[in-house]
């Protein structure tokens, strides 16, 4: 079990995603900090991949910035208006996410029966720290938290918000994401509403099961041949 104890490249990747959408959405350093209420010096520290934000951090950074999660976190290279948010609320949010993230990991990370000690020596950290990330009492940094997913051999995206109005501000971000990622042509369909009908029976003919799709398609032939 060895692991690159620093996650200085990944910080670095996160980082630099971070700095683009700011700018992008031509907001100063310390707006952004604002909506995580920490200072202008530590969120900086996040653009210049030299400390690494937590998971529930990045999810309202994604809520603010207007783009989805998977955006910030995506491992290829290639790399709105922002949503009023109270900073009390916010740092309610994030302290919550912050133990239902720890308690699935734990929970993970005990069904893979993996002792304690071995994954705190993966990770060069002392056990207490460790305890520390898996009570929620501290934040798990994005990178660390993904090389535990991997120790738990669980995806990283079983731990996004998915409920109340987070998760649908989430959801609907990935959708958006999703759909920008469609060749012209075919956006160009689906946003015209005489296509509707056939969108609607491509959604149904994938919820069925292959052998009736098999019967379907078999029909198709006989009254075409």
């Amino acid at each position: 079990m060895s692991e690159d104890p620093s996650f200085s490249s990944r910080a670095r990747q996160i980082g630099l995603r971070l700095s683009s959408h700011r700018e992008t959405k031509r907001l100063r350093v310390s707006e952004v900090a604002a909506l995580l209420n920490i200072s202008p010096s530590r969120y900086k520290a996040y653009e210049n991949g030299s400390q690494i934000p937590s998971l529930p951090e990045l999810e309202v950074l994604a809520i603010n910035l207007n783009i989805a999660i998977t955006t910030l976190l995506s491992h290829d290279e290639q790399a709105a208006e922002v949503i009023a948010t109270d900073a009390i609320q916010t740092m309610k949010f994030m302290q919550l996410r912050q133990r239902i993230i720890a308690t699935r990991l734990k929970k993970a990370l005990e069904d893979a029966e993996i002792p304690r000690a071995e994954i705190a020596a993966a990770l060069h950290i002392k056990p207490k720290e460790l305890s520390n990330y898996l009570t929620g009492k501290k934040p798990i940094p994005i990178a660390m938290l993904e090389v535990l997913c991997r120790i738990a051999s669980i995806a990283v995206q079983s731990l996004y918000g998915t409920h109340g109005s987070v998760g649908e501000r989430l959801t609907q971000a990935e959708r958006i994401a999703g759909y920008k990622q469609l060749p012209p042509d075919l956006q160009d369909f689906l946003a015209q509403p005489i296509n509707r009908p056939y969108v609607d029976l491509a959604h149904r003919l994938s919820n069925l099961p292959v052998d009736k799709l098999r019967s379907i398609a078999e029909g198709l032939l006989d009254i075409t041949f």
